[in-house]
C-alpha cells in the first residue's frame, strides 16, 4: 500500500536494482504477449532487470512439470542469478 500512495502522490523511491526472471504458465491457446508486456510493467516498477523468461504454455495439454524445455530454462536462468548474485559479493 505505500509504495502504491507514493506513486500517486509523485514521489520518488529510490528502489535497490534487482534482477529477476519472468516465470509464466498457462492452459489454452491464448498469447502470452500482454501478460509479457505487464511483467515488464511491473519489473521497472521495482526496479528489476530482467535476465530472462520462462515460458511453459498450453499445461493444458502438456503439465509443466513435464516441460523438460522450460525446466532446462529455470535452471539454466537460477544458475545465471547465482552467478551474478556472487559477482555482487
Amino acid at each position: 500500500m505505500i509504495f502504491k500512495r507514493c506513486i500517486r502522490r509523485g514521489v520518488d523511491l529510490e528502489l535497490k536494482e534487482k534482477k529477476g526472471v519472468l516465470i509464466l504458465t498457462g492452459g489454452g491457446d491464448g498469447s502470452p504477449n500482454d501478460v509479457i508486456k505487464r511483467a515488464n510493467i511491473i519489473f521497472r516498477h521495482i526496479n528489476v532487470k530482467s535476465i530472462g523468461k520462462v515460458l511453459s504454455l498450453n499445461t493444458n495439454k502438456k503439465p509443466a512439470n513435464q516441460d523438460t524445455k522450460a525446466l532446462n530454462r529455470v535452471k539454466e536462468l537460477a544458475l545465471k542469478l547465482n552467478e551474478l548474485n556472487k559477482a555482487n559479493y
